[in-house]
């Protein structure tokens, strides 16, 4: 089962699961930054995983013609 900042994900177009541990997020936007969790359930185990989405600004980029 997968989280978003302690909320928990559905799959959709964008949000798609590869596998009980995989996460894909399609067409990355500002909106996705925050903390994942996985909890994934075996046969007497349970595990957890997390990871922090961290987004960076815009960089722009300028040609100055100095002639």
């Amino acid at each position: 089962m997968w989280y978003k900042d302690g909320n928990i994900l559905e799959q959709d177009a964008r949000l798609v699961f590869k596998s009980s541990t995989l996460l894909e997020i399609r067409g990355v936007s500002r909106h996705d930054q925050g903390m994942y969790q996985c909890f994934a359930l075996g046969t007497n185990r349970e595990s957890q995983s997390a990871a922090q989405l961290l987004l960076g600004g815009n960089t722009e980029t300028r040609v100055y013609n100095n002639m």
